[in-house]
Protein backbone atom coordinates (compact mmCIF):
# COMPACT_ATOMS: atom_id res chain seq x y z
CA UNK A 1 0.00 0.00 0.00
CA UNK A 2 1.27 3.40 -0.69
CA UNK A 3 1.96 5.73 2.26
CA UNK A 4 -1.15 8.13 2.92
CA UNK A 5 1.62 10.89 3.34
CA UNK A 6 2.32 10.30 -0.37
CA UNK A 7 -1.65 10.19 -1.45
CA UNK A 8 -2.14 13.82 0.41
CA UNK A 9 0.74 15.51 -1.12
CA UNK A 10 -0.51 14.54 -4.33
CA UNK A 11 -4.33 14.88 -3.94
CA UNK A 12 -3.52 17.99 -2.48
CA UNK A 13 -1.27 19.32 -5.16
CA UNK A 14 -3.69 18.20 -8.06
CA UNK A 15 -6.55 20.34 -5.98
CA UNK A 16 -4.22 23.36 -6.89
CA UNK A 17 -4.93 24.78 -10.10
CA UNK A 18 -1.18 25.01 -11.87
CA UNK A 19 -2.57 24.48 -15.35
CA UNK A 20 -0.06 26.69 -17.67
CA UNK A 21 -2.57 29.73 -18.58
CA UNK A 22 -3.59 29.47 -14.64
CA UNK A 23 -0.45 31.27 -13.65
CA UNK A 24 -0.91 30.23 -10.35
CA UNK A 25 2.12 27.75 -9.88
CA UNK A 26 3.17 29.70 -7.15
CA UNK A 27 0.16 28.22 -4.49
CA UNK A 28 1.40 24.58 -5.32
CA UNK A 29 4.57 25.81 -4.51
CA UNK A 30 3.06 27.71 -1.09
CA UNK A 31 1.67 24.37 -0.29
CA UNK A 32 5.23 22.52 -0.70
CA UNK A 33 6.87 25.19 1.32
CA UNK A 34 4.51 24.50 4.34
CA UNK A 35 5.12 20.86 4.38
CA UNK A 36 8.76 22.04 4.64
CA UNK A 37 8.35 24.02 7.37
CA UNK A 38 6.24 22.01 9.31
CA UNK A 39 8.88 18.99 8.88
CA UNK A 40 12.04 21.91 9.80
CA UNK A 41 13.24 21.31 6.20
CA UNK A 42 15.36 24.69 5.09
CA UNK A 43 13.42 25.71 1.88
CA UNK A 44 13.70 29.31 -0.19
CA UNK A 45 10.85 30.60 -2.99
CA UNK A 46 12.13 32.69 -6.01
CA UNK A 47 9.33 34.24 -7.77
CA UNK A 48 11.37 35.68 -11.12
CA UNK A 49 8.07 35.88 -12.83
CA UNK A 50 4.54 36.68 -10.59
CA UNK A 51 2.52 33.67 -9.83
CA UNK A 52 5.41 31.50 -11.11
CA UNK A 53 7.62 30.08 -8.26
CA UNK A 54 10.19 27.66 -7.91
CA UNK A 55 11.26 26.67 -4.53
CA UNK A 56 14.54 25.24 -3.49
CA UNK A 57 15.30 22.98 0.03
CA UNK A 58 17.75 21.74 1.11
CA UNK A 59 18.89 18.98 4.00
CA UNK A 60 22.69 19.38 4.90
CA UNK A 61 24.32 16.19 5.12
CA UNK A 62 28.37 15.39 6.92
CA UNK A 63 29.58 14.79 3.13
CA UNK A 64 30.67 16.35 0.34
CA UNK A 65 28.50 14.13 -1.89
CA UNK A 66 24.79 15.52 -2.88
CA UNK A 67 21.69 14.24 -3.77
CA UNK A 68 19.72 16.01 -6.54
CA UNK A 69 15.56 16.02 -6.61
CA UNK A 70 13.82 17.95 -8.94
CA UNK A 71 10.61 18.04 -10.55
CA UNK A 72 7.69 20.57 -12.17
CA UNK A 73 3.93 21.03 -10.89
CA UNK A 74 3.08 23.04 -13.86
CA UNK A 75 0.35 21.04 -15.99
CA UNK A 76 -0.65 21.93 -19.82
CA UNK A 77 -4.11 23.28 -20.37
CA UNK A 78 -7.33 20.51 -20.14
CA UNK A 79 -10.85 20.15 -21.61
CA UNK A 80 -12.79 19.04 -19.07
CA UNK A 81 -15.39 16.61 -20.94
CA UNK A 82 -12.62 14.40 -22.10
CA UNK A 83 -11.96 13.11 -18.63
CA UNK A 84 -13.82 11.09 -16.86
CA UNK A 85 -13.13 12.29 -13.47
CA UNK A 86 -12.82 15.61 -12.58
CA UNK A 87 -9.70 16.82 -13.71
CA UNK A 88 -8.91 19.93 -11.26
CA UNK A 89 -10.13 17.17 -8.06
CA UNK A 90 -8.17 14.48 -7.11
CA UNK A 91 -9.98 11.14 -7.20
CA UNK A 92 -9.24 7.93 -5.99
CA UNK A 93 -10.74 5.02 -7.59
CA UNK A 94 -9.36 1.40 -7.64
CA UNK A 95 -5.86 2.35 -5.61
CA UNK A 96 -5.14 5.19 -8.12
CA UNK A 97 -5.31 9.09 -7.66
CA UNK A 98 -6.53 10.26 -10.91
CA UNK A 99 -6.26 14.32 -11.82
CA UNK A 100 -4.65 16.75 -13.95
CA UNK A 101 -0.66 16.15 -13.25
CA UNK A 102 -0.91 13.04 -11.43
CA UNK A 103 1.71 11.73 -13.96
CA UNK A 104 3.51 14.67 -15.30
CA UNK A 105 4.35 15.91 -12.94
CA UNK A 106 2.86 15.74 -9.40
CA UNK A 107 3.58 12.22 -8.54
CA UNK A 108 6.90 12.74 -8.72
CA UNK A 109 7.37 15.65 -6.96
CA UNK A 110 4.91 14.12 -4.02
CA UNK A 111 7.60 10.95 -4.25
CA UNK A 112 10.16 13.59 -3.71
CA UNK A 113 8.62 15.30 -0.87
CA UNK A 114 8.53 12.19 0.64
CA UNK A 115 12.24 11.78 0.14
CA UNK A 116 12.88 14.73 1.76
CA UNK A 117 10.81 13.61 4.60
CA UNK A 118 12.49 10.80 5.14
CA UNK A 119 16.14 11.91 4.68
CA UNK A 120 15.47 14.58 7.65
CA UNK A 121 15.33 11.80 9.42
CA UNK A 122 18.16 11.73 8.97
CA UNK A 123 19.03 14.33 11.46
CA UNK A 124 18.55 12.06 13.88
CA UNK A 125 22.01 10.25 13.23
CA UNK A 126 24.09 12.69 11.54
CA UNK A 127 27.10 10.22 11.89
CA UNK A 128 25.33 8.05 9.18
CA UNK A 129 26.66 9.38 5.78
CA UNK A 130 24.13 9.19 2.64
CA UNK A 131 26.44 8.36 -0.29
CA UNK A 132 25.79 10.08 -3.67
CA UNK A 133 22.95 8.36 -5.97
CA UNK A 134 24.54 8.89 -9.06
CA UNK A 135 21.40 8.29 -11.12
CA UNK A 136 20.41 5.08 -9.20
CA UNK A 137 17.85 4.14 -6.65
CA UNK A 138 20.36 2.79 -4.75
CA UNK A 139 21.64 4.35 -1.74
CA UNK A 140 24.58 3.37 0.23
CA UNK A 141 24.61 4.43 3.98
CA UNK A 142 28.00 4.49 5.73
CA UNK A 143 27.36 3.25 9.46
CA UNK A 144 31.34 3.05 10.50
CA UNK A 145 30.56 5.82 12.64
CA UNK A 146 28.01 4.67 14.73
CA UNK A 147 28.59 0.61 14.62
CA UNK A 148 31.44 -1.61 14.72
CA UNK A 149 32.16 -3.18 11.46
CA UNK A 150 32.06 -6.42 12.43
CA UNK A 151 28.64 -5.78 14.25
CA UNK A 152 27.20 -3.93 11.13
CA UNK A 153 25.65 -7.25 10.22
CA UNK A 154 24.11 -8.25 13.50
CA UNK A 155 22.60 -4.62 14.33
CA UNK A 156 20.81 -4.42 10.61
CA UNK A 157 19.67 -7.96 10.26
CA UNK A 158 18.95 -9.00 13.75
CA UNK A 159 18.43 -6.26 15.35
CA UNK A 160 16.81 -3.72 13.03
CA UNK A 161 14.77 -6.72 11.24
CA UNK A 162 15.87 -5.98 7.35
CA UNK A 163 16.61 -7.74 4.53
CA UNK A 164 19.48 -5.06 2.57
CA UNK A 165 23.13 -5.07 0.40
CA UNK A 166 26.07 -5.19 2.79
CA UNK A 167 28.71 -3.11 1.58
CA UNK A 168 31.79 -6.19 1.27
CA UNK A 169 29.36 -7.49 -0.95
CA UNK A 170 30.82 -4.67 -3.54
CA UNK A 171 34.30 -5.41 -2.75
CA UNK A 172 36.23 -4.89 1.04
CA UNK A 173 36.51 -0.93 1.14
CA UNK A 174 32.97 -0.86 1.62
CA UNK A 175 32.77 -2.91 4.42
CA UNK A 176 30.64 -1.09 7.36
CA UNK A 177 28.26 -0.07 5.18
CA UNK A 178 24.93 -0.83 3.76
CA UNK A 179 22.90 -0.30 0.40
CA UNK A 180 19.21 0.21 0.47
CA UNK A 181 16.92 -0.19 -2.45
CA UNK A 182 14.60 2.90 -2.37
CA UNK A 183 12.46 1.58 -5.55
CA UNK A 184 9.77 0.25 -3.80
CA UNK A 185 6.83 1.05 -1.39
CA UNK A 186 7.93 4.40 0.51
CA UNK A 187 6.03 2.80 3.74
CA UNK A 188 8.78 0.42 3.71
CA UNK A 189 11.88 3.27 2.90
CA UNK A 190 10.32 4.72 6.21
CA UNK A 191 10.24 1.57 8.31
CA UNK A 192 13.36 0.82 7.80
CA UNK A 193 14.73 4.02 8.57
CA UNK A 194 12.53 4.17 11.76
CA UNK A 195 14.11 0.61 12.90
CA UNK A 196 17.44 2.05 12.55
CA UNK A 197 16.76 5.14 15.02
CA UNK A 198 14.76 2.96 17.10
CA UNK A 199 18.27 0.50 17.42
CA UNK A 200 20.63 3.18 17.54
CA UNK A 201 18.81 5.07 20.43
CA UNK A 202 19.01 1.61 22.08
CA UNK A 203 22.83 1.89 22.36
CA UNK A 204 23.04 5.15 23.70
Amino acid sequence: MIQKTIIDYLCNLININTTIDSNNEIEGILYIKEVFDNLGIENKIYEPVSGKGNIIATIKGKSDNKILLHSHIDTANYNSENWLFPPDKATITNNCVVGRGALDCKGLVSIWMEIMRNLSLNKHIPEIIITNLEGTYLVFLDLRKIIPIDKVKEFIQDKCNLAIDFGEWFGASFKGFIRVNLATDPQIVKKAVENIISEYKKLN
